[in-house]
């Protein structure tokens, strides 16, 4: 069935996400979505130049870089599940530029954000995959600076994080706030 230890080692990492995934964050996330995506579990292409995704495996970087990335964005803390401890060197040996903001799933900060538009305003014209674990933490910050720093329709932009999943209360509360504070519009499902 799998043609070579890598492609199993893959698979296997996959699914114990999957399982890791609808255990933590089913209390606290649901209903979210779990799809492998082509490049990486969960992926959204959310602008030409910007996508979203979950926790790539080992060998999907690669494919990351060959698709044309040139850098890739963490937000998950090193000690999740699925988390890569060489992730950097997997990153940069294939030619991209790596950067990674741990930020706390049950309480994501303004810090958080500030720093993640910081670094893509840095990034503007290159090619970047934000990516956490299952694509919730990565779809709602590529969101707010959709929404904030390229002044896109938070409506449009807020439907690429539907596709991954309904936003839990701290969430909700994290996105209105940060909106309200750059005085930009909710989206309609957030009022």
């Amino acid at each position: 069935m799998f043609a070579d230890r890598s492609r199993l080692a893959d698979y296997l990492t996959f699914t114990a996400m999957l399982i890791a995934g609808l255990i933590v964050f089913g209390r606290v996330a649901m209903p979210f979505m779990v799809s492998p995506g082509p490049l990486a579990l969960n992926y959204v292409e959310n602008t030409p130049r910007i996508s979203s995704a979950g926790m790539p495996t080992r060998s999907q970087f690669a494919g990351i870089a060959n698709a044309g990335f040139d850098t890739v964005i963490s937000l998950a803390p090193a000690n999740v599940l699925g988390a890569h401890d060489d992730e950097e060197a997997l990153v940069t040996q294939r030619g991209m530029r790596y950067f990674n903001i741990p930020v706390d799933f049950a309480a994501p900060m303004p810090e958080d954000f500030a720093q993640f538009a910081r670094i893509l305003d840095s990034q503007r014209g290159k090619r970047v995959l934000v990516h956490c674990q299952i694509n919730l933490r990565a779809s709602s910050f590529v969101f707010l600076y959709r929404a904030i720093a390229l002044k896109e329709d938070p409506d449009q932009a807020y439907d690429d994080v539907l596709r991954v999943w309904q936003p839990a209360r701290q969430w909700r509360d994290f996105i209105r706030d940060t909106l309200i504070a750059h005085g930009r519009p909710l989206p309609l499902a957030l009022e």
